[in-house]
C-alpha cells in the first residue's frame, strides 16, 4: 500500500487472486452447492473451493502449461513452437500419434489430478465447517489459458467422477453487454479470468 501511495495512486481495493477468479467463474455465489475452480496458468495451477459465498480452501502447485510443452519437447523431440501447436490442437486425444502425445502429457496432468483429489478429500472431511454447504464437491470449473487443453475436461471428469467443465468468464455480464458477442472468444477469455473477475467487483451483487 505504501508503494502504491508513493507513486501517487490511491488504493481502492485489495483482494486475493482466488476471490477474483471465483467472481468470474462461479454462477450464483450464495448457492449451497460446493464448487471448485481449477485455474491452469503458464507456470502454476491453483485450486479454489467455494460455497455459500465463501472460499473454503485454496492451494497451488508449480505445474502449468510450460511444463506440458517441456514434456512434449523432450518426449517427441519437437521444437517449442511445435509443442505449443500440438498442445493446443491435439491435447489428450489418445487416438493421435499412436497415443504418444497423450503419454507425454499424462505425467503433468496426473500431478494436477493428484492435487485435485487431495483438495476434494480435504473438503469432504471438513464439512462441519461448511455452514450449510453441500457435503461434496458438485462441479469443477476450469479456467486459465491452459484450461483449453483439448480433452482435459472429459479426462478429469472420468477420473474424479465429478462434472468438469470450462468456465465462461463472460457469462455473468453477457446480458449486460451492449453487444451479444464479446471482442474476444470464450477460449481467449479463460486466460484473462482474474482480470475479468476484478472488473466484476462492482457489478456482481449476488
Amino acid at each position: 500500500i505504501r508503494a502504491i501511495k508513493r507513486v501517487g495512486l490511491e488504493p481502492y481495493a485489495i483482494e486475493l487472486e482466488s476471490q477474483s477468479i471465483v467472481r468470474a467463474c462461479i454462477p450464483q455465489l450464495h448457492s449451497p452447492e460446493a464448487r471448485m475452480v481449477v485455474d491452469i496458468g503458464r507456470m502454476r495451477t491453483s485450486f479454489v473451493i467455494f460455497a455459500r459465498g465463501a472460499i473454503f480452501h485454496t492451494s497451488t502447485v508449480e505445474v502449468g502449461g510450460s511444463m506440458l510443452e517441456q514434456h512434449l519437447i523432450k518426449q517427441l523431440n519437437v521444437t517449442a513452437q511445435e509443442a505449443t501447436r500440438i498442445k493446443i490442437n491435439t491435447g489428450l486425444d489418445k487416438t493421435e500419434a499412436k497415443g504418444e502425445i497423450f503419454a507425454a502429457l499424462a505425467p503433468v496432468i496426473s500431478s494436477i489430478g493428484d492435487e485435485l483429489v487431495r483438495a476434494i478429500s480435504y473438503y469432504h472431511t471438513h464439512t462441519t465447517h461448511a455452514h450449510g454447504a453441500t457435503p461434496r464437491i458438485e462441479r469443477i470449473f476450469l479456467s486459465g489459458g491452459d484450461a483449453n487443453l483439448r480433452g482435459l475436461d472429459t479426462y478429469l471428469t472420468s477420473i474424479l467422477k465429478v462434472p468438469v467443465e470450462r468456465a465462461d468468464p463472460f457469462s455473468i455480464i453477457r446480458e449486460k453487454l451492449a453487444y451479444n458477442i464479446p471482442p474476444i472468444t470464450r477460449r481467449e477469455a479463460l486466460a484473462f479470468t482474474t482480470a475479468i473477475g476484478l472488473a466484476l467487483r462492482e457489478i456482481r451483487q449476488d
